[in-house]
């Protein structure tokens, strides 16, 4: 949605998880704004030890909050840790 709505923008998703990241992946490929488009297989902590690149803005979803509700499955409660 960010690409779409701003025809300058240039995206880098990261994604832990490797079955959601398989699909994000294709997803990305398949866009009309691949161009732009880019995703790693990483967690946010491993993913900032190796690039230098600034961002205007970050987007999380879905944004987990402390002293919050838990996560609905296992697979997120893991990502939470990631």
């Amino acid at each position: 949605m960010a690409a779409q709505k701003n025809s300058n923008a240039e995206i880098t998703g990261i994604e832990p998880d490797e079955h959601s990241y398989s699909e994000a992946e294709y997803n990305f490929r398949n866009s009309p704004w691949a161009d732009r488009l880019e995703i790693f297989n990483t967690s946010l902590q491993e993913f900032r030890l190796c690039t230098l690149q600034k961002y205007d803005h970050i987007i999380c979803n879905p944004p987990y909050f402390s002293n919050s509700l838990p996560p609905p499955s296992d697979l997120k409660k893991m990502q939470d840790i990631l």
